[in-house]
């Protein structure tokens, strides 16, 4: 069977190339989103925080940034789980914050935008 003629310049290489190299950054991306899923699950499985103090519930403006700052990328589901906190009041924390202009999509995550310490209030859900 012969091989379809392609013109000059014209060969489908570098375009599947590029889409493989995109595939294999999303991989990435997800294997890392996983790592941390999996530490946090491990980190947190009872409840509990450093030598058995059981941790409050605390969902604030600065405690999210926080997080976000400490793991860019930081899935919202995650984020619940590290703070546990009830994922819809997370997600609503987030669009909040986005709508600020305090954090942005990063990925299938969210990372903080801006300086640390930026002197921004908090507000308890």
């Amino acid at each position: 069977m012969a091989r379809p003629a392609h013109p000059a310049g014209s060969s489908p290489l570098p375009r599947i190339e590029r889409q493989l190299e995109e595939r294999l950054a999303a991989l990435d991306a997800e294997r890392a989103a996983i790592r941390r899923a999996l530490g946090v699950l491990r980190r947190g499985r009872d409840g509990t925080g450093p030598g058995g103090v059981r941790r409050r519930p605390r969902l604030d403006d600065a405690t999210v940034l926080a997080a976000l700052r400490a793991d860019p990328g930081l899935r919202a589901s995650m984020l619940a789980l590290a703070l546990g906190a009830p994922s819809e009041a997370v997600a609503e924390r987030l669009e909040r914050l986005r709508a600020d202009g305090r954090v942005e999509r990063a990925g299938l995550g969210w990372r903080a935008i801006g300086a640390a310490g930026d002197g921004t209030t908090s507000s308890d859900v």
